[in-house]
Formats: structure tokens, C-alpha cells, sequence
């Protein structure tokens, strides 16, 4: 699992492998919640099908009056990056975002800033 930054060209490139721990993130007026909600899919009576469990993540994104928001399940980066890009967010405070993840520890892969 690995970020590699680019701060000269304003490029960020993340492995779908990266994941955060548990974590509160406020940033200006950005509000970001991602949740996992945990299911089960049945098949219908009298078929051959089989009860498997199915994971479904939500993203909320709000831009207005900031909060501080707690993430109970472990989001992934692509949520994380989606929600960012939903707002508009810039590069550079998508940088600053995921470096202050890392310093926090919450940011679970290497962190490469070139």
C-alpha cells in the first residue's frame, strides 16, 4: 500500500490497496462521512442459490459549515478520494489531507512525497 505525492506537478497516485484507520477529519468547511453497512443476500425460496454476505459503502459530502466527523467503519482511499473530488476539492489540500493522515497514523501505507 502506497501515496506517492508529487508536490513539483500537484500529482497524487494511491495503490486500491491503501487503507485508513478509524479517524476524524475536519478540513475548512469540508464534511466527509463514509460508512460500511454489512448485508445479507438471500436467494428466493426454492432456488439453488447460497446466503453470502454483501458489504455496502456510502458516502455523504458536504461543503458548508465544517465539522469534525468520526469514521466508525474503515474507509478506503478510493471513498476517501471520491468524496474529495466531489467537492471540488484541490490537489494541493488533498496532499495536505493525506499527510496529515500519515502523521496522525492513521494512514495504513507507505507515503512517498517526492
Amino acid at each position: 500500500a502506497r501515496i506517492v505525492i508529487n508536490e513539483r506537478t500537484g500529482t497524487i497516485v494511491a495503490t486500491s490497496t491503501v487503507r485508513l484507520s478509524q479517524v476524524a477529519i475536519a478540513h475548512g468547511s469540508l464534511t466527509i462521512t463514509v460508512t460500511n453497512q454489512q448485508g445479507v443476500s438471500q436467494p428466493g425460496a426454492f432456488s439453488n442459490g447460497q446466503t453470502a454476505p454483501v458489504q455496502s459503502t456510502q458516502t455523504a459530502v458536504n461543503e458548508g459549515k465544517g465539522s469534525f466527523v468520526v469514521f466508525n467503519e474503515q474507509p478506503t482511499i478510493d471513498r476517501l478520494a471520491a468524496a474529495l473530488n466531489a467537492l471540488g476539492v484541490s490537489t494541493r489540500e488533498m496532499m495536505a489531507i493525506f499527510q496529515t493522515l500519515k502523521r496522525a497514523g492513521a494512514l495504513q501505507a507507505e507515503l512517498v512525497i517526492e
